[in-house]
């Protein structure tokens, strides 16, 4: 009797062993998509300072809308926050 609770012991840390590894590399994968995302974005903000720099802002509201995906209004608020 207590081999068989030492064995399912045994069995149920190694369970949970592998599936906090598999679990720590989607985490891995997931912040390192999250870090893409955040460069993508910053050189989108650059391009868009740029665009406001050159006086250029209606284009540079258009951008926002284009590749943020997001309204007329949110689009000004996002770069009047620029």
């Amino acid at each position: 009797m207590e081999y068989t609770i030492f064995g399912l012991l045994i069995l149920v840390i190694l369970y949970l062993y592998f599936r906090i590894n598999e679990m720590q590399s989607r985490l891995d994968y997931f912040i390192s998509q999250i870090a893409k995302h955040a460069e993508w974005t910053e050189k989108i903000n650059d391009d868009l300072r740029l665009l406001i720099a050159e006086g250029k802002y209606v284009e540079a509201v258009k951008t926002a809308r284009v590749v943020f995906g997001m309204s007329l209004l949110e689009a000004k608020q996002y770069v009047d926050r620029l």
